[in-house]
């Protein structure tokens, strides 16, 4: 072999070898493109593991949220709006500081559909992660509680319709992945879900939300 094929011939394994790196991390560091809000508000961190045709795995730390206390309710809308009104009057200054909390994104709702409960949650931004303002009316809770979540995006409005059928579609898109034992061993099983709005009710166009297994 000469000199020039030697060259050629290693070059190649080198691009071979890169490509395939490539290839690899892509798959943990790929995922769905940051919501555009998030480059405006302030959102919690997380990191993509593993990115699929229909959904991505996360890992999160820890945080702290505001919360409000569990929801009896057979409607996700009337649940969000019942929890969602505390904590709207926690950031505008109805806290023991009488201090207005900066918004955030996303809002999200755990929702036990047999138990018919609802939980709504914000983010607090960093500076009020240590210490933050108190509220009888809500509560700060650490959240996810777990490390990772698989994640699947929709667009369009939350409503009682709408998020089932994208609860399931995720379930599915897990189905015979390494992650789905892990999702149907956890505390509340495959039916226990959290949904995530990143815009505000008047955003009209390109809204972003999300349904998500937490394990």
């Amino acid at each position: 072999m000469g000199f020039f094929s030697v060259r050629w011939t290693g070059f190649l394994l080198v691009m071979i070898a890169c490509f395939s790196v490539s290839v690899r991390e892509s798959a943990a560091t790929g995922g769905f493109p940051k919501p555009p809000n998030c480059k405006i508000l302030e959102c919690p961190s997380y990191k993509v593991v593993f990115s699929g045709k229909d959904f991505e795995i996360r890992s999160y730390r820890n945080a702290l949220w505001i919360s409000s206390p569990p929801i009896n309710s057979s409607s996700f809308e009337a649940a969000t709006g019942k929890g969602f009104g505390p904590l709207f009057a926690y950031i505008e200054g109805k806290n023991d500081r009488r201090e207005k909390v900066g918004m955030t994104a996303p809002v999200v709702v755990d929702i036990s559909p047999f138990a018919g409960t609802f939980v709504v949650r914000f983010y607090l931004p960093r500076r009020y992660q240590k210490n933050p303002p108190r509220s009888k009316e809500v509560r700060p809770e650490t959240w996810p509680g777990t490390r990772y979540a698989a994640v699947r995006r929709f667009g369009g409005f939350l409503k009682d319709e709408v998020i089932p059928p994208q609860a399931s579609a995720l379930r599915e898109s897990l189905r015979g992945t390494r992650w789905e034992a892990a999702v149907i061993s956890r505390p509340g099983g495959p039916t226990a879900y959290t949904v995530a709005g990143y815009d505000s009710p008047d955003e009209r166009k390109n809204r972003i939300n999300e349904v998500m297994f937490l394990f």
